[in-house]
């Protein structure tokens, strides 16, 4: 099944690589696909109604986000920062000090070595496996990549 699995989702990247940037039937159907799913089609408002058109959605998100960022209570960021004083700490100093340590090169092959396979981890489709057999020549720059995001 495993087998299985992996052969299908090499033959649909094949196929991708193959006609994905050509302009065909197979590219545009996918654009058409992928603008439908990402486009927001209604909002419904506080009162429950469904917006469809382009002003009433635009009054609903206004609203929302006004909503979100309104402060009801007319404080002054002096006093927000002050009520932080009071909420619970998740991290402490230490885990801080970790979070903030460089990256090593072995913290980045461990990485790279639980990665899938066959999988890119950006748009660059540079599988793992790339890394992983090149980690001498690209590790470095990699290495600060990762320190300057």
């Amino acid at each position: 099944m495993l087998l299985e699995e992996q052969s299908w989702r090499l033959k649909s990247h094949a196929i991708w690589i193959r006609e994905g940037d050509k302009k065909t039937k197979f590219f545009h159907k996918f654009v058409s696909h992928r603008r439908n799913v990402n486009t927001i089609w209604s909002l419904d408002d506080k009162k429950g109604d469904i917006q469809r058109s382009l002003p009433g959605m635009k009054y609903v998100a206004k609203g929302f986000f006004e909503g979100v960022y309104d402060n009801p209570l007319g404080e002054d960021l002096l006093s927000q920062l002050h009520s932080l004083e009071h909420m619970p700490q998740f991290f402490t100093q230490g885990d801080n000090e970790e979070l903030w340590k460089a990256v090593t090169k072995e913290e980045l092959e461990k990485v790279l070595h639980s990665m899938p396979k066959d999988k890119s981890p950006g748009l660059d489709e540079w599988t793992q496996e790339f890394f992983s057999a090149y980690i001498d020549l690209v590790g470095d720059d990699l290495l600060r990549v990762i320190e300057e995001s």
